[in-house]
C-alpha cells in the first residue's frame, strides 16, 4: 500500500478487508473512478455500491460480472484492460506491443 501511495495514489485499499468500511472510513464524498486490479468479484457489491453516479469503473482482472446492472442503474460505465489486445486482434499497429513492453 505505501509503494501505491509513494505513485501518486491520494487513496489506497487493503484487499484482503471489506472495501465498504474503509472507503467510509476516509469521510470522502463517493468517487467518480474507480479501479480494481484483482479480486473484483469479491469486492463488487461493495463497488456498486459505492461508486457515484455516472461513475468510471476500471477492472484489469476478468471477473464474473453477471449482475452487471448493479453499475447499470447508476449509469456507471465498465473499462476493461487487457495489457495483450494487440496481440489478440493483430491490428496494423502490433509493433506498439514491442515498444509497450520494452517500456514496462
Amino acid at each position: 500500500m505505501e509503494w501505491v501511495k509513494s505513485l501518486g495514489a491520494d487513496h489506497v485499499s487493503d484487499q484482503a478487508q471489506p472495501l465498504g468500511p474503509q472507503v467510509a472510513g476516509l469521510g470522502l464524498a463517493q468517487p467518480g473512478f474507480l479501479c480494481s486490479k484483482t479480486r473484483t468479484d469479491r469486492h463488487f457489491d461493495d463497488i456498486a455500491e459505492l461508486i457515484a453516479q455516472q461513475g468510471r469503473f476500471c477492472l484489469l482482472d476478468d471477473p464474473d460480472l453477471s449482475d452487471f446492472r448493479k453499475l447499470e442503474r447508476k449509469s456507471v460505465s465498465l473499462h476493461g484492460e487487457l495489457m495483450f489486445t494487440r496481440s489478440v486482434f493483430e491490428p496494423s499497429d502490433i509493433a506498439n506491443q514491442h515498444a509497450i513492453l520494452l517500456e514496462i
